[in-house]
């Protein structure tokens, strides 16, 4: 995914009822005319947020989806968009929190846009919530708060500020595991895909969709 211009309105309209946020990448954005960033013009493509709606009446509950290309747990934070959906969110709400696509991309130009450590797993297998700081590359440009307002973490240490945003006001977070690409062994099974070499804290390589394994950890750590 292209990491794409944040612009567009996102003055929202409030359902009287309950409101879903959304909080991802081009998986979960809204491509139809009435998408947040879309500026009244549809594009082609298709995401499971933008049909969320049609399984509601949207006088009972209405879906707010702040998605958009590009985005990671770490980027998504840093321009904002979290803080908006802060400012909306209220008790009965739902934030469905998912990323992991770009969050393991840290590829030429990717481990500055949008990258995010998983960090080494214990003796378990249990990939741990830390702060980080910035990759030593990157100090130079961006010092040490690069990764977010005052710093940064790992996989689950991003997710979980999402956790927390919305338990602050008596929402419910719910962790949404990413979407598999359409990546295929030769036998037609999807191959796993959501890995990456943890450039920032060793050379540590994850396998097996460890993206995955990290989000249901979190859940299952945090009882969400």
């Amino acid at each position: 995914d292209g990491f794409e211009d944040p612009s567009g309105s996102t003055d929202i309209e409030l359902g009287d009822g309950v409101n879903i946020f959304l909080a991802g990448d081009s998986t979960v954005k809204d491509y139809s005319a009435a998408g947040m960033y879309m500026s009244g013009k549809a594009q082609s493509e298709g995401a499971w947020g933008e049909f969320l709606q049609s399984f509601f009446d949207s006088s009972k509950v209405k879906v707010q989806n702040y998605a958009n290309g590009g985005r990671s747990s770490r980027n998504f934070i840093n321009e904002g968009s979290l803080d908006k959906i802060k400012q909306n969110i209220k008790e009965g709400d739902y934030l469905f929190i998912q990323f992991g696509h770009n969050d393991c991309a840290n590829g030429t130009g990717y481990l500055e846009d949008r990258y995010v450590p998983l960090g080494t797993p214990d003796a378990d297998g249990v990939y741990p919530s830390t702060e980080t700081p910035t990759p030593t590359s990157l100090v130079s440009k961006y010092g040490d708060t690069f990764y977010s307002y005052n710093c940064g973490g790992t996989y689950k240490w991003y997710l979980q500020q999402y956790i927390d945003a919305a338990k602050s006001v008596g929402a419910i977070p719910v962790l949404v595991t990413p979407v598999s690409r359409l990546y295929y062994n030769s036998d037609g099974t999807i191959k796993p895909h959501h890995d990456s070499t943890d450039k920032t804290t060793g050379t540590y390589v994850s396998s097996n969709d460890a993206y995955v394994t990290a989000v249901k950890q979190l859940a299952s750590e945090q009882n969400v």
